[in-house]
């Protein structure tokens, strides 16, 4: 009885080291990975030359700015204005006179407003430029002006702002032609048309570029995922496989056992 006990125990023992030797092969099997003798990739990293870049944005003309403008934001710089101006057709007059269609209409010529005497002798009309110029800088530009506001000095806002009041009209005044770079070629005229088409290329490129990355990003899971499952099958075959080894080891022992029994 002691030499059978003893038997079944070292059977145990044995078995148990089979289970381990047999997981330790598997796994330097499936995730064994050797260094690369040299690096596959080498990145190069140019010496410094010196050369100072200068990139300075180019200065656009207000003319540009307001090819480029965003009436909707103009609408917003707009609420500045509203404590003393309206601008909807035929609203009241406030501190100062109601500035619907006021772009392009004669300076000091809404009816029945009080206008200082700095802005009757400007004369003219209300050309963008003109425009401009007065809302950077009211008193500068018509000093005697009831006026109190000290201007918008920001040209872009400036700018929205005067592409905004330009739609307040049932015939907006035409737009300045202007000269742009766009794409390292001269545009001249319908600036905002050229513009817009490099920014749908643009957009269709950016489009493309997601839509690659997506497919990619697909095909490495589909190929991680299909490489995962033939890593778990070949584990489960690696498995089954010690634990046969290990019901074979054990029938032999107790066949071992039994004829030492007998």
């Amino acid at each position: 009885m002691e030499s059978l006990e003893f038997n079944k125990i070292a059977a145990s023992v044995l078995v148990a080291v089979l289970i381990v030797v047999g997981v330790d092969k598997l796994g330097g099997i499936l995730y064994h990975a050797d260094s690369p003798d040299e690096m596959s990739y080498i990145v190069e990293i140019d010496e410094p030359s010196g050369t100072v870049v200068d990139d300075t944005a180019p200065v656009m003309s207000f003319d540009q700015l307001l090819a480029v403008a965003l009436p909707e934001g103009g609408e917003t710089v707009a609420r500045k204005c509203t404590a003393c101006h309206t601008f909807e057709m035929g609203g009241a007059e406030k501190q100062g006179p109601n500035l619907w269609n006021i772009v392009g209409a004669d300076v000091a010529a809404v009816p029945g407003y009080d206008y200082s005497s700095a802005l009757v002798d400007l004369g003219g009309v209300w050309s963008y430029d003109r425009l401009s110029d007065f809302l950077a800088a009211p008193r500068s530009y018509a000093p005697g002006t009831k006026m109190t506001f000290a201007g918008i000095s920001d040209d872009a806002d400036r700018a929205d702002l005067i592409a905004w009041m330009r739609t307040l009209s049932d015939d907006p005044l035409p737009l300045p032609e202007v000269v742009m770079e766009v794409g390292g070629a001269e545009t001249e005229g319908d600036v905002t048309g050229t513009l817009e088409d490099v920014s749908d290329d643009a957009s269709d490129a950016a489009g493309d570029a997601m839509d690659a990355a997506s497919d990619a990003a697909d095909d490495a899971m589909d190929a991680a995922s299909d490489a995962a499952d033939d890593a778990m099958d070949a584990a489960s075959d690696a498995a089954d496989a010690v634990g046969d080894a290990a019901d074979d080891a054990s029938d032999a022992i107790e066949d071992a056992t039994d004829g030492d029994n007998n």
